[in-house]
């Protein structure tokens, strides 16, 4: 078996009347929140910031304690885990890396659920919704 394992965030930006979330539709063609793999002595947070800024052009601070977990094997004989913390957009231009995924936009809670393909990421927006809201 191979494991791999990749960091992001839920990405939130609550200065507005309402939360907007950074969602990103991958080269593959289904939207995601942003992750990336980590780098060989690279730290969770370490990746999971850097993937953001790879990814989005955004430079993130991490809120609290938060982190979510998803597990899942992409393909026969792989096994993935996928670290989430939160955070929000302190700096940079949002625009998307062409090399890495085909757009990022800021939707509502709803729309980004909409948007998620796969339950688990639906799920740890739930959480870091639910973690906002204390």
């Amino acid at each position: 078996m191979n494991y791999q394992k990749s960091c992001g965030a839920v990405v939130v930006d609550t200065t507005g009347e309402q939360p907007w979330y950074l969602c990103v539709l991958q080269s593959a063609g289904h939207w995601s929140l942003p992750k990336g793999r980590v780098d060989e002595d690279e730290n969770e947070k370490v990746t999971a910031a850097r993937e953001i800024k790879k990814e989005t052009g955004l430079d993130v601070e991490f809120m609290g304690e938060f982190r979510a977990e998803a597990r899942y094997s992409p393909k026969s004989g792989v096994m993935k885990t996928v670290v989430f913390f939160l955070a929000k957009p302190m700096g940079g231009t949002l625009a998307p890396n062409m090399d890495d995924i085909r757009a990022c936009e800021w939707l509502t809670l709803d729309e980004a659920k909409g948007r998620l393909v796969y339950d688990d990421m639906k799920d740890i927006l739930d959480e870091a919704e639910a973690y906002l809201r204390g």
